[in-house]
């Protein structure tokens, strides 16, 4: 085990024992600005590249006790050989990466992260675990093809947003639908698709129609937060009317920021 990897252990340690000490947050920013990043094995025996001073990254290392992790998690056991993953807002690819293992080489995980930032990472940790069966694509997705604002959020690797602005900060990324990206699955492969991205879960749903339309989808996982959706004039109501359409109904229906899941009811 080297220094930067020592470190980043003992650091997780820390803040597992003492989550609510003042201090921690100024020592990862610290330790992230003298090692730049650090690469750490997880539980599930995924080499991780992260930054201490974000929560998202950390939350990988104890993934089964955060309540919309531990859902992902489930299903994602259920994956078997073959099968298809689809990761929209896929960070830094923790998720992905899990299912690439299941799913074996003649599966495919196609992932999506329009973040430079985090897309970088992406294909970093990708690498790092020697991942043959993950298609990665630095590109937001959204129901028209085009450009949008985007911002990278500096305080949560997991809070970068497409934006309704245009920001100081923000920078322009890349829109497509994602039934012209995927146009070439097969209609009755075993999918699950998994869509995190910050308020604009409405958009990204409008845009697969054809692949929400095709048998063998198992589950779709939606991070709903009614406050995000609202940025882009949206509500959550909107997302189950929509998923009622396509034959799928809701198994978890909360006003908090919590995880939504369709599963199927038509006949397969």
């Amino acid at each position: 085990m080297n220094l930067s990897n020592l470190i980043a252990k003992s650091y997780i340690n820390y803040c597992e024992r003492m989550p609510n000490h003042r201090g921690r947050h100024w020592l990862a920013r610290n330790l992230d600005s003298l090692f730049t990043s650090f690469q750490v094995k997880t539980q599930s025996d995924l080499i991780l590249d992260i930054f201490l001073s974000s929560s998202m990254d950390l939350s990988y290392f104890n993934a089964n006790e955060n309540e919309s992790h531990s859902k992902i998690l489930d299903i994602i056991e259920n994956l078997t050989e073959g099968d298809v993953f689809i990761d929209i807002g896929a960070n830094i690819g923790f998720f992905s990466l899990l299912a690439s293992k299941k799913i074996g080489e003649s599966g495919r995980v196609y992932c999506f992260e329009p973040s430079p930032r985090e897309f970088n990472r992406l294909f970093k940790n990708i690498q790092l675990n020697k991942r043959s069966n993950l298609l990665p694509y630095n590109i937001a997705l959204s129901d028209y093809m085009g450009e949008s604002q985007f911002s990278v959020s500096e305080s949560h690797t997991g809070l970068n947003s497409l934006s309704t602005i245009h920001g100081a900060n923000n920078i322009l990324v890349p829109v497509c639908p994602g039934d012209l990206l995927m146009s070439q699955l097969k209609m009755n492969t075993r999918k699950v698709i998994k869509i995190d991205v910050e308020g604009a879960e409405f958009f990204v749903l409008s845009g697969i129609k054809k692949i929400l339309a095709q048998e063998g989808i198992e589950a779709v996982i939606v991070e709903i937060t009614p406050k995000l959706l609202g940025h882009f004039n949206h509500t959550k109501e909107m997302i189950y009317e929509l998923m009622s359409d396509f034959g799928f109904h809701s198994t978890v229906n909360s006003d908090l920021s919590l995880i939504h899941i369709s599963e199927p009811t038509r006949l397969r």
